[in-house]
């Protein structure tokens, strides 16, 4: 739908078209999806439709009158795909990245459950070669110093 003054083809413009609810007295609104705030009504889609393509072109040309960019056709849904692409890309490093770290937690925790068992090992280890079996010392670093001298420790003072 170009004509002289406008090489526009509104046609190639994705659209958007939502019915509108009695309450908000009923029919068709169309939206061109690339061109900002460009929308028409009508009773019926084809209306709504035929009224967007008239639109477009009148918002095209006031674009090119203001010096503004026309967007291409296409071009915000691109956009879209784009970014969302961009989004998922992020969420699947998230992803990894949280895969990553549960993973070295589970290590990080099974290693402390190892050493706390070696830790409990070796307490009650101790424990045990604490204990006075059948008169033995308590300690086996503890022991009597006796001197030929009267039974006195021969402890330098």
């Amino acid at each position: 739908m170009a004509d002289q003054k406008n090489p526009v083809d509104a046609g190639k413009y994705p659209v958007a078209i939502s019915a509108i609810g009695d309450a908000d007295g009923g029919g068709y609104m169309a939206l061109a999806v690339d061109l900002k705030g460009c929308m028409a009504g009508g009773e019926t889609r084809a209306e709504a439709l035929e009224n967007l393509q008239s639109a477009i072109l009148e918002w095209t040309d006031e674009a090119v009158r203001l010096g503004r960019r026309v967007p291409a056709p296409g071009e915000a849904i691109a956009r879209a795909h784009k970014e969302h692409k961009s989004l998922m890309d992020l969420l699947q490093k998230q992803d990894s990245l949280l895969a990553e770290q549960t993973e070295a937690f589970e290590k990080q925790r099974d290693e402390l459950a190892r050493l706390r068992e070696q830790l409990l090992s070796l307490s009650s280890q101790s424990q045990s070669d604490d204990a006075e079996p059948d008169g033995a010392l308590a300690d086996p670093c503890l022991v009597t110093i006796a001197g030929s001298r009267g039974g006195r420790n021969n402890i330098p003072h």
